[in-house]
């Protein structure tokens, strides 16, 4: 049984408007938009990477920052390495990062056992 408004015609439907799409259904996943403004930005694959490129360009950023702290003297060289050797531009980025922050924490501990060192010849 047909209703009224549901004659056949041979114009195209018409684009339902947004206040037709709203229901009391949940939408189902295949009607959803995950797009947004920054899909179409991609980053080069890492998957192709091979020693300290892939290290850098694949460690997240917070893991980076910690081995910094942690192993000042070993971060250094291998942040100096990685910026002679990276070709990737995520990690060579990294790599200077790391390289910034040891040498940071480096120093400050060379200064300190100057300190020390001044302090207990007096």
């Amino acid at each position: 049984m047909s209703r009224p408004g549901d004659e056949f015609t041979n114009e195209p439907p018409r684009p339902r408007r947004r206040d037709d799409e709203i229901t009391d259904q949940p939408a189902r996943r295949d009607d959803l938009d995950f797009r947004d403004d920054y899909d179409d930005i991609r980053l080069p694959p890492t998957h192709r990477l091979s020693g300290l490129d892939r290290t850098f360009a694949e460690n997240h950023i917070v893991t980076l920052v910690l081995f910094s702290f942690c192993c000042g003297g070993i971060a250094l060289i291998l942040g100096i390495m990685g910026l002679i050797t990276c070709t990737d531009p995520r990690a060579k980025q990294n790599a200077l990062m790391v390289t910034i922050i040891s040498s940071i924490l480096v120093a400050i501990g060379v200064l300190a056992r100057i300190a020390e060192a001044i302090v207990d010849t007096r």
